[in-house]
This record gives C-alpha cells, sequence and structure tokens, in this order.
C-alpha cells in the first residue's frame, strides 16, 4: 500500500487536499468517494510526506480540535462526520493528512482511539486512552470537554514559561552581541590609540586589550564549542542510556533550574493522573501513561517504582510518599482522600497546590533574573567606558597648562 498526494473537490465544489494510503488509484478513488471527494489530481506523496513530518501540529490545534469534536458530537454528528468536518476547517496540511487517515480507519470498521494510535506525534498516550474510555462508556463528548480544559491550562502554563525566558534570553542575546560588538572591533581601535597617548596603562584596560585579542583570533571557538557540545550530547545520548540518565539526574540538580523542572513534573502528573482517573482509567494504567508521558529518565523511573509498588498491594498515597515524589504533607491529603474514597478530588487539590507553586516560582525567578542581567549588561558597559576614559583622565591629568 502506498501514499499518494491527492487533490479533490466536494459537492459544492469546495477543493481539498490531503494525503492517504490506498493500493492503487482505483482505491484511492472509493475511498476518497466515501468521503464526499472528487478525484482531481494525484501524485506520489514521498517527498511531501518528508516535509509535512516537519510540521509541528501545536496544542491550540488539539485544542480546537477538542472543542468541535465535542460540539459536533453534542448536535448529534457521527464521528467519521465530524472528524471529516474538522478537516475541512482546520488548514494545517499534517493534520489534514491525520484526519483523512483516521476517517478512513474508522469507516473502516476501527474505533476513533485505534485509529489515533499510529499517529503520537500528534494523540499521545493519555489521549488515545482517554478517547477509548469515552468510546466504552458513552461519555466522549465529556471526555473531549476534559481534554480541552487539560490542554488550555498546558498551553496557559507554557506560555507562562515563555514568557519567563523570553525577556532573559532576548537580554541575554543583546549583552552577547555588545560584548562581541566591543571586543571585535571597539577595544582594537582602542589598543591602537591609547599606548600613543603615553603613561602608563591600568590594569583593567589591559585586562580589556587581553580579553580582545583572545576573542579577536578565537571567536569561531567561542561559538562552536556551545554548538558542539550540543550536538555531540543529543547524539551520544540515543547511543548510551547511561550517559541519558546521567544527563537527566544532572539537569535535576542544576540550581533554579533542577527544582523547576522537578515541580512542572508533579503538576503534569497529579493533573493527568486525575483526569484519567475520573474517566475510569485503572490507577495502574495511569500510572504507566504517566510513566510513557515523562521526558525525564529520571523521573519516568521514580513513576515506575511507584508504579510497581501500587502493584504490589501499596496505597497509592503510600507509595508516592516512600518514593519522596511529593513535598509534605501532600501525601498525607491523599491518605486522607483515599480513606474517604476521593482519591481524585485530593489529588487536584495536591495539583492546585503545585500549580500554584510553579506560577510563583515562575514569577519570582523572572523578578530575579531581570535585574541581574541587567546589572551584567550595565557592569559590561562600564568596564568598557572606565578602560576607555581612565587612561584618558590620567593623561590629561598630568598635562600642566
Amino acid at each position: 500500500m502506498g501514499e499518494f498526494l491527492y487533490r479533490a473537490a466536494d459537492k459544492k465544489g469546495r477543493i481539498s487536499h490531503g494525503r492517504i494510503q490506498a493500493l492503487n488509484t482505483k482505491d484511492l478513488e472509493l475511498k476518497l468517494s466515501r468521503m464526499g471527494l472528487w478525484l482531481i489530481d494525484i501524485r506520489s506523496s514521498e517527498q511531501h510526506q518528508l516535509r509535512s513530518r516537519r510540521r509541528i501540529i501545536g496544542r491550540k490545534l488539539l485544542i480546537l480540535f477538542c472543542l468541535h469534536m465535542e460540539q459536533m458530537l453534542k448536535a448529534g454528528a457521527s464521528i467519521p462526520d465530524a472528524i471529516d468536518e474538522i478537516r475541512r476547517s482546520l488548514p494545517h496540511p499534517r493534520f489534514r493528512d491525520v484526519m483523512a487517515a483516521i476517517t478512513e480507519d474508522i469507516r473502516g470498521g476501527k474505533g476513533l482511539s485505534e485509529a489515533m494510535v499510529p499517529y503520537p506525534e500528534l494523540f499521545p498516550s493519555v489521549f488515545s486512552s482517554l478517547v477509548q474510555v469515552g468510546e466504552k462508556t458513552g461519555q466522549l463528548t465529556g471526555i473531549f470537554r476534559a481534554l480541552a480544559d487539560n490542554l488550555k491550562w498546558e498551553d496557559e502554563l507554557a506560555s507562562r514559561a515563555v514568557q519567563a525566558i523570553r525577556y532573559p534570553a532576548i537580554v541575554g542575546l543583546v549583552v552577547m552581541a555588545l560584548f562581541f560588538f566591543l571586543m571585535l572591533f571597539l577595544a582594537p581601535r582602542l589598543m591602537e590609540f591609547i599606548p600613543k597617548m603615553g603613561g602608563e596603562i591600568p590594569l583593567y584596560t589591559l585586562i580589556l586589550f587581553e580579553v580582545s585579542r583572545i576573542v579577536v583570533h578565537w571567536w569561531w571557538l567561542m561559538i562552536l564549542i556551545p554548538v558542539g557540545l550540543v550536538a555531540g550530547l543529543g547524539y551520544v545520548r540515543r547511543f548510551s542510556p547511561e550517559l541519558d540518565v546521567g544527563l537527566d539526574a544532572w539537569l535535576l540538580r542544576v540550581w533554579l533550574v533542577g527544582p523547576l523542572i522537578r515541580k512542572f513534573f508533579l503538576v503534569r502528573f497529579t493533573t493527568h493522573f486525575t483526569l484519567m482517573y475520573r474517566a475510569g482509567i485503572p490507577v495502574l494504567d495511569a500510572l504507566a501513561i504517566n510513566e510513557r508521558l515523562t521526558a525525564n529518565k529520571v523521573l519516568s523511573q521514580l513513576i515506575r517504582r511507584v508504579h510497581d509498588r501500587v502493584a504490589e498491594g501499596q496505597a497509592v498515597s503510600a507509595a508516592l510518599r516512600d518514593e519522596a515524589v511529593l513535598p509534605p504533607p501532600l501525601p498525607r491529603l491523599l491518605e486522607a482522600g483515599e480513606a474517604s474514597g476521593q482519591l481524585d478530588g485530593a489529588m487536584e487539590h495536591v495539583s492546585y497546590f503545585l500549580d500554584r507553586e510553579v506560577r510563583e516560582r515562575i514569577d519570582g525567578l523572572q523578578a530575579m533574573v531581570e535585574p541581574v542581567l541587567t546589572l551584567v549588561m550595565g557592569g559590561l558597559l562600564g568596564w568598557v567606558i572606565l578602560s576607555v576614559f581612565g587612561p584618558i583622565y590620567e593623561t590629561i591629568s598630568h598635562v600642566r597648562f
């Protein structure tokens, strides 16, 4: 079975583009006719496939998908018709291709969750698992509403993190650009001018000249080393599991960054666990899905140990406490929730406190980093100004009029 890039029209004459799997042209025409489309043009999609896979499908597009599915299912539309309508309304090429393939799989007898499984880059494990629960319980509309709310929360939290990083990143780039400009262009001119004035050159000016010489001769190495280090670590991590785990462990110990990563993980874990538990997914399955969703290997192993403890008969709250997953006194809150049969409610309260702590930490980090970077830029400019005007002032002070 091959993949084809097609151009087709519907009953109203609207043109659609997409990619679909088919045995041959006749099979493709039959599949398109089931979707209410008439084939106009067709060609091999190998090059198009390579390009479209590189196009990232963002979280906002998933939110629109969930909201659209909720409204369409509430209106009584069938799942294939709802997905086909979404495919027509959203412009993302890769998304349209996936929607077309899912529609065809559903018409061929697969369930929606089963059709989502081959596309983990778009529908992660928690997504397809919750949809499967919704199909079994008949609560698919509510599942899409819960997924939309969860994605909105993730998008808001990610937006706050980006806002916290954006200003320091911009200021950092400005500082680096200013540093290279001063060292590559201004300092060499001063090295020619200041010695001709005579007199003793101050130590801070000599340090400036020496730093400038190093930058002029080795600027390419200063750029190549960080780039090569990042690329090399990324390459080695794929072939050395031990190094991969070691780097993740080191990242969790980095000052400021490590605690924030762990807090993000805890918020995502508790939020996803609450969502899956309320939907009816068993505790062990919810823990296993969270393990697969965790990118940091150390934290993933932590969830695996919690999963093993629960599988041996230990309570969730006790397993989380013994593995020191949650900071005190949050495990006690989970114990009370388990005793009252309200584990999901207790986990939701835990998620609230952790989410609030993450937001406060982001705001505090942003408030601390901004003045630090401003002081660094001011210190750099002050050093250069002092190095320039210090010798000039020293020379002028010895001139007798």
